[in-house]
Formats: structure tokens, C-alpha cells, sequence
């Protein structure tokens, strides 16, 4: 049992059991104005239901991650194909496509990924989205680059930096190249 406490001199804590109130609409408008006001509180096991930060569901996930990755093609406006950009900074949250650090090996150019390219999205608490295959990047032909990170980009160029990743420091040169990323090399989830 739970009070609902109204400090007035016309009323008592009225005292009820969980389940549905009966209120009539001007009931419930005028209970709902003492809460917001604070005249009136809740006591015991049920405070009033507040804004507060929620977690997805597993459908949620997945239908966000299936966006992402082009698989869905019926819900939302797909983002296929996206690309992927070897990075030689770890991005951050605040970078988008045009402040990324990416590779600089000649012929080096972001590749593109459609939704074919990505498994659909699985999983619970997180769900996450893998590539399907392995990717294989433009191959290098002079100079160097030391990739640390990837990202997953909106566009060949500019665009937004949708998410990225940090991976293990490889150098791709003449004799290290194509630059590739094994199934599955790529995994985004949401928590």
C-alpha cells in the first residue's frame, strides 16, 4: 500500500492499492496539477513516474543497427551503400567525415559497402551488426599508412562518421597490401 500524500486542510493521505485509479477527467487533472505543483507527494514504494534515461529493446537495437547497415530497406530511408575509411587517429564521437584522419597510401580511397556487404543485426543486450564478408580495400601502390582505427562513414567523402572502432596498429605498404577486414572483423552493437 502506498499513500498519496495532499497536505491541505480539506483532505487526508488517501490510501489506495496498486492498480488502476478511478478519477473522473477532472480527477485526474486535478491530481495530476498538485504533483507538478509539489503540493502533492507520493509515500512509500510508488513515487510519481518521471522522464529518466531507458534502454532499448532488442527489436530497438536491431532495427537501429539493420538502418545503419542498409539492411532494412521498408522502414526508413537506407544509408546504402555506407563506407568504410581506415583511420590513422581514433575518431571520436564529435568527428564526422571531413575531420576524420584517414590513410594517405596512394590510391587509398574510403570502400564502399552495401547492404549486402553487413549480416543482419542479432543479438540481445547488445544487438550487434557484422560485416558479412571480408572487405577489401584499394590497394596500396607508394607510401605508407599505419591504420589504428576504422569508421564507418555516410559518404566517399565528407559525410558523417555513423560509428568507428579502434583495431590492431597495421601498416599497409607496397608489400602489405590490399588492406582487408575478415567476416565479422567490423561489430557495432548497442548497449
Amino acid at each position: 500500500m502506498s499513500k498519496l500524500i495532499i497536505p491541505s486542510d480539506r483532505f487526508e493521505p488517501v490510501t489506495f492499492q496498486r492498480g488502476p485509479a478511478h478519477l473522473t477527467d477532472y480527477g485526474w487533472d486535478w491530481l495530476r496539477g498538485e504533483i507538478r505543483s509539489q503540493r502533492a507527494r507520493w509515500e512509500n514504494d510508488l513515487p510519481p513516474i518521471a522522464g529518466g534515461s531507458g534502454q532499448m529493446s532488442s527489436w530497438a537495437e536491431q532495427a537501429v543497427l539493420n538502418h545503419l547497415t542498409g539492411q532494412d530497406n521498408a522502414s526508413w530511408a537506407n544509408l546504402s551503400p555506407v563506407y568504410l575509411a581506415l583511420c590513422t587517429v581514433v575518431p571520436t564521437s564529435s568527428s564526422t567525415g571531413s575531420t576524420i584522419t584517414e590513410a594517405t597510401y596512394t590510391t587509398y580511397a574510403r570502400t564502399s559497402m552495401s547492404n549486402t556487404a553487413w549480416n543482419a543485426a542479432s543479438g540481445t543486450a547488445p544487438a550487434s551488426a557484422t560485416n558479412a564478408g571480408t572487405v577489401t580495400c584499394p590497394a596500396c601502390t607508394a607510401s605508407t599508412s599505419t591504420i589504428i582505427a576504422m569508421a564507418i562513414c555516410t559518404a566517399l567523402t565528407v559525410g558523417n562518421v555513423i560509428f568507428w572502432m579502434s583495431c590492431a596498429s597495421t601498416v599497409i605498404s607496397t608489400t602489405q597490401t590490399p588492406p582487408t577486414v575478415a567476416a565479422a572483423g567490423i561489430s557495432n552493437g548497442l548497449t
